[in-house]
């Protein structure tokens, strides 16, 4: 099989080609961005991306021969659209071309793909060599998926079996927001997700075979991918960014060739056979998508008890609905409590009730770990006065936790099994912010933190919040040179400084690193990708503890993908919107009233 490949910039604001809506579009995975309303005009697979000399010989062939612009790319309970304008004047323009007779079948199959990376999502050297890995197995995919098709393969792909010499397929990497606009202007649905497929690949009712443009090619389509919320996934299930856009590669493809499971039954079986098959085949392991969707919905419904809620939130996984949240009469394993705003009151400590409730459920047989944003030692010290960190407690520096807002994740002998860190230039460009809006910054390594200017906010941290005190450094350079830096941390006098350098933080890093609050004055910059929950899964893993059998409670914006992950998710009633919503139960009573207390004695004891 050949491979011309070509790696693009996909201009975020190029005019649209051809309208398509996409086949399948999978529920949005934890961590996803809110709603918010859709744009309109946004650039489909395949757009022109300039009308140039130079540009043109890399469009994709569905602008270079546009006999195939009429297709009819339809969405599940969608309406077809009407092509654009400038669709039709390019169409007209070009000279029309006789469908070619159907030559025989052909064992190797011409490959020509594209891979595009949407030009508002940042370049990064990950994202370059994701694009050429995704560049050198693409044709080895398409032979895996040929090579031994199901008895009755989808008519799309016995289309392109009988005729085709070669075929053209697109890889679109992008955000998260990228994808939400896409998907709101086309399936209606104003949400990211993971993965849309846009299906070109018809049959030729004349000719038989597949409909193809001079030279004896088809058109499979595109396959969309927000390579934001692969990262979540990948986090959370203990995988690479490769291999977790390897399974949503699969996915895609497959729908593109007609492979289809939104409506369950048969063909819902044989494509997650024929993801499981291939997936083999190219030794990528795992038992794709559909499966991993339709066995974690069996599971949840027989581990769960009649009346347990539905939360409409989603997740990730091939074409589910919700997924199933405990309700009080689930039993729970282990217990991951927050600290700031939850465990500890305003005066940054931990009530006697709050400490007696812990106990009974330590004594019930619950494990009570903690899942913070703070420095191990910090979080030590922070339990010390209520006993809670001397042995036998719920943090200790022999035991497991999940700390620094899941960067930091020792095991039951407490040693160090995950660790995530911030690139230097992720380091330099949130440091040089800081000092030009005049917030003080902390730099951690780990237990310990650094910073480069002395700041009363920052001795705060240590004595109030129970941070490492911050060693004053004399240069960047000597910063950079020390232990790499997992996390940032920036400290404002007011919320309202904060709210204010959010919005250039997130520009500047989108792609790059991942920005978080748990406190109004505070932000923290974390490693692309990183968070409480994917932390947390890791260690449900490594104590062998399903998350279904899991509780956590939190309050922060921080705490939400936690609250996704486990079993019974909830919320103080001091805590975030974007918190409260995630959540399967929401408190009446704050950080201040014994919440914590509240929780353990209605869901835990």
């Amino acid at each position: 099989m050949l491979l011309r490949g070509a790696l693009l910039r996909w201009p975020a604001a190029a005019p649209r080609a051809l309208r398509r809506l996409p086949f399948c579009a999978r529920p949005r995975c934890a961590g996803g961005l809110p709603p918010t309303a859709p744009a309109r005009g946004l650039p489909t697979p395949h757009a022109l991306l300039a009308l140039s000399p130079r540009a043109a010989p890399a469009l994709p062939l569905s602008l270079r021969a546009l006999s195939c612009a009429a297709g009819k790319g339809k969405a599940k309970g969608g309406k077809k659209k009407d092509k654009d304008a400038s669709v039709a004047s390019v169409a007209a323009a070009a000279p029309a071309a006789a469908a070619p007779p159907p030559p025989p079948a052909n064992e190797e199959l011409y490959l020509d793909v594209d891979v595009m990376i949407v030009e508002s999502t940042p370049q990064s050297s990950q994202l370059s060599s994701l694009a050429a890995d995704l560049e050198a197995c693409a044709p080895s995919l398409l032979q895996a998926v040929l090579a031994t098709p199901l008895a009755h393969p989808p008519a799309a792909l016995r289309a392109l079996q009988t005729g085709a010499v070669g075929a053209e397929l697109s890889v679109a990497l992008c955000g998260d927001e990228y994808l939400r606009l896409l998907n709101a202007e086309w399936r209606g649905v104003d949400e990211t997700t993971d993965v849309l497929s846009f299906p070109q690949l018809e049959p030729d009712e004349q000719h038989g075979g597949a409909v193809l443009i001079p030279g004896g090619h088809a058109l499979l389509g595109d396959v969309v991918v927000s390579v934001e919320t692969a990262a979540r996934q990948a986090a959370l299930r203990g995988v690479t960014l490769e291999e977790e856009v390897q399974l949503l590669l699969v996915h895609g493809l497959l729908h593109l060739l007609g492979y289809d499971h939104e409506d369950g039954g048969l063909q819902a079986e044989e494509m997650a056979a024929e993801e499981a098959r291939v997936l083999l085949r190219m030794g990528w392991g795992g038992a794709g998508l559909v499966r991993s969707a339709h066995t974690g919905a069996a599971d949840a419904q027989q581990q769960e008890p009649e009346g347990a809620a539905q939360d409409s939130g989603g997740g990730g996984g091939g074409g589910g609905g919700g997924v199933l949240r405990a309700s009080r009469q689930t039993e729970v394993d282990l217990l991951f409590c927050d600290l700031d705003g939850t465990l500890l009151n305003s005066q940054g400590l931990v009530s006697p009730a709050t400490a007696q409730a812990l106990r009974a459920a330590q004594a019930r047989g619950v494990r009570v770990l903690i899942a913070t944003g703070k420095a191990r030692p910090g979080a030590v010290a922070a339990l010390r006065a209520s006993g809670l960190s001397a042995a036998g407690g719920i943090c200790t520096l022999q035991g497991p936790g999940v700390f620094l807002n899941g960067v930091l994740v020792y095991d039951a002998a407490g040693t160090l099994t995950y660790r995530r860190e911030l690139g230097n230039d992720v380091c330099a460009d949130v440091l040089a912010l800081a000092q030009m809006a005049g917030i003080p910054a902390a730099a951690f390594t780990g237990d310990e933190c650094a910073c480069l200017a002395p700041s009363e906010l920052l001795d705060v941290l240590h004595t109030r919040y129970y941070e490492p005190r911050a060693q004053l450094l004399p240069s960047l350079a000597a910063l950079l040179a020390g232990p790499p830096v997992v996390k940032i941390l920036l400290y404002a006098h007011t919320a309202a400084a904060i709210d204010a350098l959010r919005p250039r933080c997130e520009a500047m890093l989108l792609g790059r690193a991942t920005v978080v609050q748990a406190v109004p004055e505070m932000l923290e910059v974390l490693p692309f990708a990183a968070s409480k929950g994917a932390g947390a899964h890791r260690l449900l893993q490594a104590l062998g503890v399903p998350p279904h059998r899991a509780a956590a409670i939190g309050d922060g914006e921080n705490d939400r993908d936690l609250l996704r992950l486990v079993g019974c998710g909830i919320a103080m009633a001091n805590a975030v919107p974007i918190t409260r919503e995630a959540a399967t139960h929401v408190l009446t009573r704050s950080n201040d009233q014994d919440g914590v207390a509240e929780a353990i004695e209605r869901f835990i004891l």
